[in-house]
Parts: structure tokens; sequence; C-alpha cells
């Protein structure tokens, strides 16, 4: 029988939470690194990019908006679908950055003749980034809020957004606001060097934003943003750094916008194919509880019962090894085998009664199968390898094979556990887990049933006789 000690299970909720936090962290601290890395290359080894030409600027910006508008397709479409506020902030901000990067092809076009027109068009491409990274920030609030039950008062925002307007139109009709715009012009601050500022400083609180809820609320949208903002607000700090030239540079930090744009449409195909995955994973498990749920109809006894029932777990889930136990008479004492598939072991057989507190090993009672008995919660144990209470499972693991413990509830009590062996698994998530639990919570009044129905039939023979 399965076990685990209690620092294993703690390392593995390390492993377990390490991907998510610290793992992204270091990801993008690498991501970060090589962009610094290339750009110093570049300006080291003097690449023949200090004059680029009017064409070289066009087609960057024109990807850049490629890229920026095939991700505001995508928030549009889930907008579309959830009506969510956050997907309704996400496909603002990408729509300002759509219409950032167009702006960048009209100026580098040349269309534009009056240089006035040009500088407030330049203002306002420039004034578009902390606009968007601002619009991000609170998208990913607003998403944090609805996965964890929060209502976001939208009404509140609304009104809010109302009374900016309304105050602003007081001001220009007024002459507040060509006052102020006055008192700015005569200072000597440059508006580009105070947007560059707003962007720096946008992109790393969105950086640590998204950073921090990929950790610890997965979502499709939060990785790629983190990999865009590595690249925004490293784009940002150095314009602030290399102010007096932003004419040499400016190419090559349109250069690390697009590599941040790419790694972001990457990062998104990738975690869409994660969900469509996820989605094709959920179906088959539907199927499993399906064939479940039918094998506990033709079952005619408790044997042919349990039988069905690891059978239909296996075959849900790709033939994994399925072990089954039941609990004795003397209830939290022992254990019985009552059903076995997928393993070739003479050590694992049917009627086999694993006592919980044996007095060879005293710890085995709080080993992994026994925690999930007496807790009545699911056990996940990864150190396959270096525990020694696998070695059953060690004939059909891999690397990152692992054992989950379901325990099998029935009126405030556990009548017994179910453990399923995942080979090539090196975790399963959250979905997986309460699958498991609805099916064996679906299957435990049945088997108790059966067990009701043998008891019966014993004390009628034993009257009999």
């Amino acid at each position: 029988m399965s076990s685990m000690s209690s620092d294993s299970s703690v390392e593995s909720d390390k492993l377990r939470n390490f991907p998510q936090g610290a793992g992204l962290t270091i990801k993008l601290g690498f991501w970060g690194a090589f962009l610094i890395a290339t750009l110093a290359v570049s300006v080291v080894a003097k690449l023949p990019f200090t004059a680029p030409s009017a064409q070289a600027y066009i087609t960057i910006c024109a990807m850049t908006s490629a890229v920026y508008l095939a991700v505001f397709t995508h928030c549009l479409m889930r907008l579309a679908y959830c009506r969510c506020p956050s997907w309704l902030l996400y496909t603002s901000s990408f729509a300002a950055l759509s219409i950032s990067g167009l702006i960048g092809v009209v100026l580098n076009l040349g269309l534009i003749e009056s240089d006035i027109t040009w500088r407030r068009l330049y203002l306002l491409r420039s004034a578009l980034l902390p606009t968007a990274t601002t619009l991000l920030v609170f998208a990913s609030h607003a998403l944090k809020a609805s996965t964890r039950g929060y209502r976001l008062r939208t009404w509140k925002i609304s009104v809010c957004a109302v009374l900016v307007v309304g105050f602003l139109v007081v001001m220009w009709r007024t002459g507040v606001w060509y006052f102020t715009c006055s008192m700015i012009r005569s200072s000597n601050m440059d508006p580009l060097l105070a947007i560059y500022t707003a962007s720096a400083a946008t992109s790393i609180v969105l950086l640590y934003n998204v950073n921090k809820l990929a950790g610890s609320s997965p979502n499709e949208i939060f990785v790629p943003v983190c990999y865009w903002s590595v690249a925004m607000v490293i784009e940002s700090v150095l314009t602030l750094i290399s102010w007096t030239f932003l004419d040499t540079l400016r190419f090559k930090m349109m250069g690390i916008e697009l590599a941040g744009v790419m790694a972001m449409l990457i990062g998104l195909s990738m975690e869409n194919e994660r969900a469509h995955r996820g989605a094709a994973q959920q179906m088959s498990d539907l199927e499993a509880m399906q064939k479940v749920s039918w094998s506990l109809v033709g079952a005619g006894d408790l044997m042919e019962l349990m039988s069905t029932f690891v059978k239909a777990i296996s075959e849900g889930f790709q033939d994994a090894p399925v072990v089954a136990y039941l609990d004795k008479e003397d209830v939290g004492e022992s254990l019985t085998i009552a059903a076995v598939t997928g393993i070739d072991d003479p050590a694992i057989y049917f009627g086999k009664v694993c006592s919980l507190r044996p007095e060879r090993r005293p710890g085995f009672h709080n080993g992994h199968t026994a925690r999930a008995f007496a807790s009545s919660e699911v056990q996940t144990a990864k150190a396959v390898f270096s525990d020694v209470e696998f070695m059953p499972w060690r004939m059909v693991a891999h690397e990152d094979g692992m054992v989950v413990s379901v325990p099998l509830p029935y009126q405030n009590r556990v009548i017994g556990v179910v453990n399923l062996f995942l080979a090539g698994a090196r975790d399963v998530s959250d979905d997986r887990i309460r699958q498991l639990e609805a099916i064996a919570a679906a299957v435990s009044p049945a088997i108790e049933n059966a067990r009701l129905r043998v008891r019966i039939a014993d004390v009628s023979l034993e009257q009999a006789a």
C-alpha cells in the first residue's frame, strides 16, 4: 500500500507551486537578460542599424501593429463570448496599442506634411502606451475579482468615467484647460519625457501585478502579458537612460518591442492550445464518469461492482493502474484490497489486508493512502522513486509518475480509498481532482449498498445453518 512521509508531502506541495510563482519569475528574468544582452551586443558591435531606412521603420511598425491587432481580435472574441468587464478592458487596451502601431506606420510613411500635426500624432502615439498599460492593470484586477468570486461594481467605474469627462469639459469651457496647457508649455518639462516616465512606471506595475496573479490565478493572458511587459519595461527604462540619444537607439527600442509582442503572441497561442487540451481532457473525464455510472447499473455483487469500477476508472484515465481499498469491520484499523487493475505484482492482490498501524512500521498510519482515509481529502504524491513505500508502483512508473489517492465518502465517513497511478504525469489539475471526487462520491453509495446486501446474505446463511 502506498504512503509518503510528511516531509515528502510538503516538498511535493512546494514543487507543485514552484513553476507558477518563482519559476515564471526566473523565466521572465532570462527573457529580460536575453533582450538586454542582444541590445548590448548590437551597441558594442555597432551593427548596421544606426541609420535605418524609412522602409525598415515602416516594416517594424507594421509587424508590431499586426500582432497587436491579432491579440485585439482574440480579446474581442472573448468579450463577445463572456461579456466580462475584464475582457472589455483587455480589448480596449490592445485597441489602443493597435492604434499606436498604425499611427507609427502613418508617421513613417511621410503622409503628414504639417509639423504641428506630426508632433501631436507622435505625442498621441507615445501617450497610448501608458494608457494601455493602465487599462491592462485594471483588467488584471477585474479578472482577479471575477475568478475569486467578487462582484465588480462596473456602475461605479462608469460613473467615475462620466465625472472625469465632465470635469475635463468644464475645464475646457471655463478656460482652465487652456491656462493649464500654457503653464506646462512655459515650463521646461518635455511632454515626451513625462510620457516615457509614465510608461516605465505603469509597465513596472503591470509586470509585478500580472506576475503575481499568474502564480495565484492562472489565466490564458497573464503569462503572455508578463513576457510583453518585460520588453516594455526594458524599452521604457532604456529610453529614459538614453534620452539624449533617442534618435540613434529608437530603432533598436522598436526591435525590443517587436520581440515582446512576438513573445506575447506565441505565449497566447501556447495558452490557447493548453486550454483546448484541458477542454479535451474534461471531455474524456466526463466520458470516464459516464462509463463509471453505467458500470454501477449492471453490477450483480460487490466483487463485480468493484472490478467494473476500477476498470472504468483505468480506461477513462488512459489505462492507468488502479487499486481500490475498502475498510474492514474494525473501522480505522485496516483496509482490504477490493479490486486491482493494471498492476502485475504479487504484493498487490485482491483480498490483501493492509493494517494502518503495523508494529514493524509504526509510521505507516501517516502514509499517503492512510492520510486520504483518515482526513477524507484527496492526497497526491510525486515522490514515487524517492519513497520506499511506492515499490509496487515502480514497475509501471516513469520519471515523472505520480499517485493520487481519492477517499470514498459515505454519510460523513470514509469507506475506502481509490489509488490511481498516472504514469508520465508531472501534476494533476484541480479539475481532474474534482472529477475524481465526484466519481468517488457517486460510486460510494452503490458500494455500501452492495456491502449491505453481502452482510444480509451472510446473516441469512448463518440463521439457516
